[in-house]
């Protein structure tokens, strides 16, 4: 049975990537460019084929849906070799400016400092690990609201069958209906592929969700500055105590946070892809709409980026997205505030329950946006080395002239 989930998993990752090579033709294909595919397009493929399984539901299709979700991968994968032949027709040498770009971009020989650091976050890594398997033996079926809501959910649509209707009118009003489906589909979509409503796939999904955010967190800071920065951001994210609970709880708010970083992310790939802009601001679309379908806090999100794509220009490399992601982090938090304002609810009882979720929806994207902005560590140690044996002591003079003066 599990052999089946994995299946499951391996259909929805594979289209997910198959639709970055669609949409994304122009990023470099080394080992960062693909490991960044990888991510991204996994946990994209994950809320699109919660999407499809949704669709089958009304049609009455959902006993099928293996052979549907192999027909989509099969028509990703079509597409996708149209698109990569054509484009190989289509390539004319790179101006010489575009190939000193792809020159800078390949990635730097590893130094002492980022082989630690490496190190140091596989430590860190295998314990935040173990932190998830401890907290999910203590409670296996998540904490209260992933087992009142999004799994108690996931549980009455796969056991109602063809009756799937009859849960939003089963008067069931304090299990809150009206919430977003993705996740619950998502785990119904594993059950029907295992046969069985085992209390693991949930699990599975929480950490799977919790392992793309740090992976998309950790690739997009390779592909876009360094790796040691990557590898920093990825190790504040880990050293966060409430991302690892919060992944082991089984909410929502982790695939929220993911949304919400691939969608950024993806603001900045059009200044990569120069012949494709607007590919990567479909996908960045579409990772903004699975946002809104993840969670309720995802339409105010996703209403943002809307307004910030619409007639948007892309003018320098970096410039625009950082605006673009800046301004999203800062609206979106004014936006709670106001539905913390406006809320039936006591306050108090409000702010102790969700505040602290709200704010690890968001902190990948704050920790991306930061190592974006902030210089490489390497330059500051190298900055900071001592002057060589033909310097005098305390000389400040740079060494480029000292060089010249010797010459």
């Amino acid at each position: 049975m599990i052999a089946f989930f994995l299946v499951a998993l391996l259909l929805s990752l594979i289209s997910g990537v198959l639709a970055t090579f669609i949409f994304l033709p122009s990023p470099r294909n080394d080992l960062q460019g693909l490991l960044l595919r990888l991510f991204v397009g996994g946990g994209l493929g994950l809320g699109l084929s919660a999407c499809l399984y949704f669709l089958s539901l009304p049609a009455g299709l959902s006993g099928y849906i293996p052979l549907i979700d192999l027909a989509a991968c099969m028509a990703l994968g079509l597409i996708a070799y149209v698109f990569r032949e054509r484009g190989r027709r289509e390539v004319e040498c790179p101006a010489e400016s575009q190939l000193q770009d792809r020159k800078a971009a390949l990635p730097k020989t590893g130094s002492k400092l980022e082989t630690w650091i490496a190190t140091i976050f596989a430590v860190e890594l295998l314990a935040s690990l173990g932190s998830f398997l401890v907290a999910f033996l203590k409670e296996p079926h998540g904490k209260w609201d992933a087992w009142l809501i999004w799994n108690m959910h996931a549980r009455f649509l796969y056991r109602s069958g063809e009756a799937w209707r009859e849960v939003f009118a089963g008067g069931m009003e304090w299990s809150h209906w009206d919430y977003p489906l993705l996740l619950p589909l998502s785990i119904v979509r594993g059950w029907k592929y295992s046969g069985n409503d085992s209390i693991y796939i949930p699990a599975a999904f929480a950490l799977l969700f919790t392992l793309l955010t740090l992976g998309l967190l950790l690739c997009a800071l390779m592909f876009l500055r360094r790796r040691i920065q990557g590898y920093l951001a990825a190790m504040i994210l880990l050293g966060t105590p409430l991302f690892i609970m919060m992944g082991a709880s089984q909410l929502a708010d982790v695939p929220l946070a993911f949304f919400m970083l691939a969608t950024l992310v993806l603001l900045f790939l059009p200044a990569r892809s120069p012949g494709n802009r607007s590919g990567a601001l479909v996908l960045s679309g579409i990772a903004a709409g699975l946002c809104a379908w993840t969670k309720n806090e995802g339409l105010l999100f996703l209403l943002i980026v809307y307004l910030l794509l619409a007639g948007a220009r892309i003018d320098d490399r970096d410039r625009t997205g950082l605006v673009r992601t800046a301004a999203v982090l800062l609206l979106t938090p004014a936006g709670y505030f106001f539905v913390y304002v406006l809320t039936p609810l006591d306050l108090g009882y409000h702010l102790a329950t969700s505040l602290n979720r709200l704010f690890l929806q968001l902190w990948p994207s704050v920790i991306f946006l930061f190592f974006m902005v902030a210089g490489a560590p390497e330059r500051a140690a190298s900055a900071g080395e001592r002057p060589g044996p033909g310097a005098g002591p305390g000389s400040s003079m740079p060494e480029k002239r000292r060089r010249r003066r010797v010459r």
